[in-house]
């Protein structure tokens, strides 16, 4: 497991109803649930 993995289970155990956002280098990223919710938003919008 990765530490960001591992980092946002941590974080994502204590808030599970918060999307949580990570920056990895210039772009920020979601996972699990939080990607797919968000992209489900997304695609609403369209």
């Amino acid at each position: 497991m990765t530490p960001v993995r591992r980092q946002y289970l941590h974080i994502k155990k204590q808030f599970p109803e918060t999307i949580l956002f990570f920056r990895l280098g210039d772009f920020y990223e979601t996972f699990d649930e939080d990607a797919k919710d968000e992209f489900e938003g997304d695609a609403q919008k369209n």
